[in-house]
């Protein structure tokens, strides 16, 4: 059984740009500010290389699915850290609406198969 390598998966690496930008834009913060926003970054990493390895297609757009709910989170928590000027979010909503075209590709090429 063949495993895809996700390193070189352009979803893999958008949603690693947006973990490195989340943790810039937080380094600032206070460790209770920058936690959530840390763990929902990791979190998308995490459920999007368990979908790019995974065969199944049913549990691969639960994956998918899963990942896509925490970027809209993520977006939604740094855009209001963004109009209290805490952070500099713009990145991250680059990276986020990147990631979620990423993710509506894959799941329009999985509906075609």
């Amino acid at each position: 059984m063949h495993a895809p390598n996700f390193k070189t998966n352009v979803m893999y690496e958008r949603a690693t740009d947006l973990l490195f930008e989340v943790y810039c834009d937080t380094e600032n913060l206070e460790e209770a500010q920058a936690m959530p926003l840390r763990q929902s970054a990791l979190y998308i990493v995490r459920k999007i290389t368990c979908a790019i390895v995974e065969r199944n297609h049913k549990m691969k757009m639960k994956l998918l699915n899963q990942a896509k709910e925490k970027i809209v989170a993520l977006r939604d928590e740094s855009y209001e850290l963004y109009e209290e000027g805490v952070i500099d979010g713009y990145m991250i909503d680059d990276f986020a609406e990147q990631l979620l075209k990423l993710i509506n590709y894959q799941f329009g090429k999985m509906k075609k198969s």
